[in-house]
């Protein structure tokens, strides 16, 4: 499993004296080996945001969750037209959907660079427009003590989204094709 080259000695490692696009990185003469840990734990988040997409999306069948994303997704400017053609539960079913496409298009994403494509889109615009609801929802943000706060469910969504960039720079030599 191969991130990038050097020439034997840490030296392309520490310096900046190199001509390639890289340049940290010498054109190689052997490879540098990505530390178990770091795939370990790729592959752990990779697994971790799937199974959190899958969960949520089917979540989004029931009529709890169809209900409480209602507010969220009226106040939505690039989502609320969706509530002029479907009714509360279809819109939920479709978020729903596409929540589900995309955790299982992020497990697919180390056979196929196709998979690994679609997820990083999928996961960039679904987790950005969460994202935005901190500004399109004006209860989302209040002080409590004095001190500002926001809907803490919405933040775990900027670690997805860095998963999802970090998809898209995952060397080839590091998945199945």
């Amino acid at each position: 499993m191969l991130s990038g080259f050097c020439d034997g000695s840490d030296y392309c490692l520490r310096t900046n004296k190199s001509k390639s696009m890289y340049p940290y990185f010498k054109q190689a003469k052997r490879p540098i080996v990505v530390g178990s840990w770091f795939l370990t734990g790729y592959y752990i988040s990779l697994v971790g945001v799937s199974l959190i997409l899958v969960w949520l999306g089917t979540f989004k069948f029931t009529p709890t969750e169809a209900h409480a994303i209602q507010p969220l997704v009226e106040s939505h400017p690039f989502m609320s037209w969706l509530y002029l053609f479907l009714s509360t539960q279809d819109v939920s079913n479709v978020i729903g959907a596409v929540e589900i496409t995309t955790g299982i298009f992020i497990l697919c994403a180390p056979f196929h660079r196709f998979f690994r494509v679609f997820a990083g889109v999928a996961i960039f615009i679904t987790f950005a427009t969460t994202l935005s609801f901190l500004f399109t929802i004006h209860s989302s943000w209040r002080v409590v003590d004095g001190v500002p706060v926001v809907d803490f469910f919405i933040l775990k969504d900027f670690v997805f989204l860095g998963f999802g960039l970090m998809i898209f720079q995952l060397p080839r030599s590091l998945t199945y094709n």
